[in-house]
């Protein structure tokens, strides 16, 4: 796989919609190039650990948050 055709791979994956696409049908086998169908599989597998550390860092932030108001609410009487 030359640096062209890496490059319109990574183009097409970066799509929103079709790339997801792609990346699904390209990792499952659906195409004969070797590199193409394990540059998928990373993507995928990189997206699954980027989706599992958002929703962390999200329950993080949010439970934080929900402190904070607790604080000003016992601090004030009233929320925000």
């Amino acid at each position: 796989m030359g640096i062209g055709s890496f490059m319109g791979s990574l183009f097409l994956l970066s799509l929103p919609i079709a790339g997801f696409i792609i990346m699904i049908v390209w990792a499952c086998g659906g195409c004969q190039n070797e590199n193409k169908r394990n540059l998928a599989r990373a993507m995928l597998i990189w997206m699954g650990i980027s989706i599992v550390v958002s929703i962390a860092v999200f329950i993080i932030l949010a439970a934080y948050g929900i402190s904070v108001l607790d604080q000003w609410q016992s601090m004030t009487g009233t929320y925000l």
